[in-house]
Parts: C-alpha cells; structure tokens; sequence
C-alpha cells in the first residue's frame, strides 16, 4: 500500500510541476512558398517593408498525433525556419505559466480564427497582427536583432494586446518550441484538430488523482485504527 500511495502522489506531484506541459512534437511548413501570405506596408518610420505573416499552412505532429494539417503563427521574425524542412522540438501547453508577451501573442493569434491563406480576403487587417507579435515577442528571440519596424495598425493591436492581458485575459493557445532555439517558435493557430487538453481537463485530471490518494491515504488509516 505505502507504494501504490507514494506512486500516485509522485504522479500528483509530476502533474503539479508541469511535466504534463511539454508534448514531444514537430512542423513542416507546407511548400510552395507561393501559398503563404506576402504583405508590404508602410512602417511608422515612413519606410516600406514587406514580410510573409501568418497564418502559415504546415504539417505537424503532436505526441502520438501525426500528420495533422495545421496553420501556424511566427513568433520570432529574425529567427530562420525553411519551408519543406522539418524541425523537431516541444508543444508548450501550460498557458498559465505564460510570460506577459506569449500572452499577448495568444491574445493576437486568437484573431486569427479560422483562418488560412486560402480564405484571407483583407491582408491589410491581417498582415499587422504578425507584425504586432513579432513586435511584443521580440526581445525573447534568440536574434533579436535588427529591430521589426511595424505599423499604425499593429501598434494599435500592441496596445490592445497589452490593455486585454492586463485586465485578465487568459491565454489559450498552445506553442512549439524547437529543439534548435535559433528557429523560430510558432502559435498553433485555432482552430485546430488536435486533441489537446484544454487547462480545465488537466485541472480535473490533477484533482481526480489528488482525491485518489486521499482517499488510499485515508482508507489505510481507518484500516489500521481499527
């Protein structure tokens, strides 16, 4: 009995940690280039730039997911990923623990409902939501250099980002960290056909264990009492 106890309560404890949090995983972003989106835009220091924003069709797989077609959101603007090529690393899925700027990086993506580049009808209303990550995400790159010059619109969406994170928004989007910490990091763009567990299940998993072991705990002792 005192192991089947300590058993669950080292799971309890393990899923309390966050080990839960990291889901072993990896993207393909789908060829041809020609798919993704390309938005050129005048930035508040008067010059024009141009970039592919988001969202950015890929293959990916999650755990024992694999295959599953996706739509990604980039979060580092300097940071290189190739098209075709496949990068592994981890899906980051406790949201809770999220710094302010992957909160606002959530906050963003989640304007990103449902779309593809198939469906995008007015890149001039998507194309600032990439920048205005790139712009919040930007000092946790790992190359946080040269600068992301963004727009009116996008500062706009900065501010909206921040004022929504400071009033209780709570992050919901999960993202991949790569193994390689020079390529880039990526939100998973909802909604997606992943059976990921949303903070609620795994807030209940945790709760179900815990009453398990309270209730191993509480049983052995009745039986020795009497």
């Amino acid at each position: 009995m005192k192991i089947k106890l300590f058993a669950i309560l080292l799971f309890a404890g393990l899923l309390s940690s966050g080990v839960y949090a990291q889901v072993p995983g990896s993207i393909d972003l789908n060829p041809p280039l020609s798919s993704f989106l390309y938005y050129t835009y005048t930035a508040t220091n008067g010059l024009v730039y141009s970039e592919y924003v988001s969202p950015y069709p890929a293959t990916i797989t999650y755990g024992s997911q694999t295959n599953v077609q996706a739509y990604l959101t980039c979060l580092d603007v300097n940071n290189p990923t190739s098209v075709g090529a496949t990068y592994t690393g981890t899906w980051q899925t406790n949201t809770a623990a999220y710094t302010t700027a992957l909160k606002e990086a959530s906050w963003l993506t989640d304007k990103l409902y449902g779309l593809t580049p198939q469906n995008v009808t007015n890149l001039n209303a998507i194309g600032p939501i990439s920048l205005a990550i790139w712009y919040v995400m930007l000092p946790s790159s790992t190359q946080p250099t040269p600068a992301i010059n963004i727009n009116a619109e996008a500062l706009t969406l900065v501010n909206q980002a921040s004022n929504a994170v400071a009033n209780g928004y709570v992050a919901d989007i999960i993202y991949f960290s790569p193994s390689n910490s020079a390529s880039q990091r990526f939100m998973l763009n909802p909604p997606s056909t992943l059976a990921v567990p949303e903070p609620s299940q795994v807030a209940a998993s945790l709760l179900l264990v815990s009453g398990i072991a309270g209730y191993v705990f509480f049983n052995r002792k009745k039986k020795l009492i009497a």
